[in-house]
């Protein structure tokens, strides 16, 4: 984990599910978009190809996050990056089903070896 970031408690949770499946990840990737000319971060990089988001209550109620995250996820998936989103409530009320989407995905995307 890094020890600059100020990790939130949904972020904690699904590090420790993922932890508990034995998947492999980083957190707070930083990924250049040319276009910008900037990086962006991402809460969870597994395998280099999927990209985790925990979106918390702001990202639901600002129509500039919104925005923002639509352009992020755009801008990501013109890379190749696959991208699931979960809001803090769901990671917390149902985290298995959480862990069943990324592992689903994890096997449409073959990040299983």
């Amino acid at each position: 984990m890094n020890p600059r970031y100020a990790y939130t408690k949904p972020e904690m949770k699904l590090f420790e599910l993922l932890k508990k499946h034995g998947i492999n990840f980083t957190t707070q990737f930083p990924i250049l978009i040319k276009k910008y000319k900037k990086y962006v971060y991402v809460d969870f990089l597994i395998e280099n190809k999927l990209v985790v988001e925990v979106d918390g209550i702001k990202h639901f109620k600002s129509k500039a996050r919104i925005k923002k995250d639509i352009i992020k996820d755009k801008a990501l998936r013109a890379k190749g990056y696959s991208i699931l989103r979960f809001s803090d409530k769901e990671i917390f009320e149902n985290p298995e089903n959480v862990i069943e989407k990324i592992i689903e995905k994890m096997k449409e995307l073959n990040l299983f070896t």
